[in-house]
């Protein structure tokens, strides 16, 4: 079965395809049953079944709770406790999906008590991931809709073997390939373009950008909807960058963004007993953007510490 599950990589629910639960099977065998009697065959063997999960992992418990955190305050409930559940979100998710809105803009807090700001309330209109719908309307007045629309498009469909790279541009230029040919990935670029289309019609129509080059469209785009992802090369390590979220992420020297000093990055995974994630998918970032659309992401502070060892 499909379930749904919180992705570290891409900081997104996905279906991912998975054993179902030994409850499950046993209801399924009973929806076989409805249109009269008869025998239902299972296709793995007893012990098989006895090795079965017992029941299904509620969802809420494995799920990123920022687009239920998002809608619940729009609802004008700030606390989930307020109403009655099956299994109650689990408050430290909740509260990491609240932080996560107030980095996006949707959320403020009025004596401690979050509520949505303007811009939440538009975000929450929309049928995408805060993330993406935050993305998606910053991108009006940069006139960089139809990019944007793509990139949530894209983000919302699982890459085909065929696509491979950790270059977002690469995964652009594949579906640009995929519509215009009948390589095996085209149905894949039928739907990512389909559903970018159904997002257009959602936003006002604007002109040509004349913010930001269009090499640079992706890095801009991408630091807006994960912010708590960008990152620094470090200096002196290839391949080590320094996010802003305080992780360290891996690019292997190999890879084409290699030696690009600042990435936009949307995909990480945590890699077998490394402190570190790897990088999965990103995009060049052009520094200068700090100073022009990206300065709200900044923030200059002093810092005074006492060093032991000098005195």
């Amino acid at each position: 079965a499909r379930h749904p599950r919180y992705d570290q990589r891409t900081g997104m629910t996905r279906l991912t395809l998975g054993r179902i639960s030994r409850a499950s099977s046993v209801q399924r065998m009973g929806r076989a049953g409805r249109i009269g009697p008869g025998q239902c065959i299972r296709l793995w063997s007893q012990e098989q079944q006895q090795q079965l999960e017992p029941a299904s992992v509620p969802e809420i418990r494995q799920a990123d709770l920022a687009p239920l955190a998002l809608q619940l305050l729009r609802w004008g409930v700030a606390d989930p406790s307020e109403l009655l559940w099956l299994d109650l979100p689990p408050a430290g998710p909740f509260a990491r999906a609240l932080q996560l809105l107030t980095m996006l803009g949707a959320v403020y807090q009025v004596e401690g008590v979050p509520r949505l700001t303007a811009h939440g309330e538009s975000m929450a209109t929309l049928p995408l991931h805060p993330r993406l719908a935050h993305m998606l309307l910053q991108s009006v007045q940069w006139g960089l809709v139809e990019h944007a629309c793509q990139l949530a498009a894209l983000f919302g469909e699982r890459q085909p073997q065929a696509v491979v790279g950790i270059d977002i541009q690469r995964r652009l230029a594949a579906l640009d390939a995929g519509n215009r040919s009948r390589l095996s990935h085209s149905s894949w670029a039928r739907r990512v373009s389909q559903e970018a289309g159904r997002y257009r019609k959602l936003m006002p129509a604007t002109g040509p950008s004349t913010v930001v080059d269009a090499a640079d469209i992706c890095g801009l785009l991408l630091a807006t909807a994960w912010p708590d992802r960008v990152a620094k090369r470090l200096d002196g390590e290839p391949g080590r960058y320094q996010l802003s979220n305080g992780r360290q992420a891996l690019l292997g020297a190999e890879d084409e963004l290699a030696g690009s000093d600042w990435l936009a990055v949307a995909e990480l995974g945590a890699g077998s007993g490394s402190a570190a994630d790897r990088i999965y998918c990103a995009a060049r970032l052009e520094p200068t953007l700090f100073d022009q659309a990206l300065a709200g992401l900044c923030r200059q502070q002093d810092t005074i510490a006492w060093d032991d060892r000098s005195e």
